[in-house]
């Protein structure tokens, strides 16, 4: 699949907007926080990073994703 500049920028854009929405919902924090807090994480860098194609995943497998990594189990998604 080929993507657009604009279209993979786009992408990526909705993520972590999606991310960031549900974090801030979750956590019970602003916008602004949640967003500083996401990108401190392994999970974010991979969305990113336009060779892992993270971002044409499923907001669930994404927040999937992030959650093993707060819990310390980030090896796990590596072995995939």
């Amino acid at each position: 699949m080929s993507l657009t500049k604009e279209a993979l920028e786009f992408h990526i854009v909705l993520a972590v907007t999606q991310v960031v929405e549900t974090l801030s919902t979750d956590m019970k924090m602003s916008p602004e926080d949640a967003l500083r807090f996401f990108m401190k994480t392994k999970t974010f860098d991979e969305l990113q990073d336009k060779k892992s194609k993270l971002f044409l995943e499923s907001h669930g497998y994404v927040m999937d994703m992030l959650g093993a990594e707060l819990r310390g189990d980030w090896e796990s998604w590596l072995t995939y």
